[in-house]
């Protein structure tokens, strides 16, 4: 393989640090497994930084997969990722 296929090396990636306070909004949304309640901050650049959608009873697998669905999601955000690529 000559050196101009040769992949780049990967760069790190460091997310964002969480700041003290962050605006953003909340919206209820009725499901068949319970309320689902979507809240979505923003940035001081008004770049979307973190999501939040608790959903069913606590200890449910409902509210255990999208607690780690939306952590994933907002690790993805505060280290750059578009959200077109989430």
């Amino acid at each position: 393989m000559t050196k101009s296929k040769q992949a780049s090396q990967p760069t790190a990636v460091k997310p964002r640090v969480r700041p003290q306070v962050l605006l953003g909004s909340t919206t209820k949304v009725r499901t068949k497994h319970g309320t689902l309640y979507v809240t979505v901050n923003k940035g001081d650049d008004g770049q979307l930084f973190e999501v939040f959608a608790p959903v069913g009873k606590a200890g449910g697998w409902e509210g255990a997969a999208m607690e780690a669905l939306t952590r994933m999601i907002s690790l993805a955000l505060r280290s750059g990722v578009e959200v077109s690529e989430i």
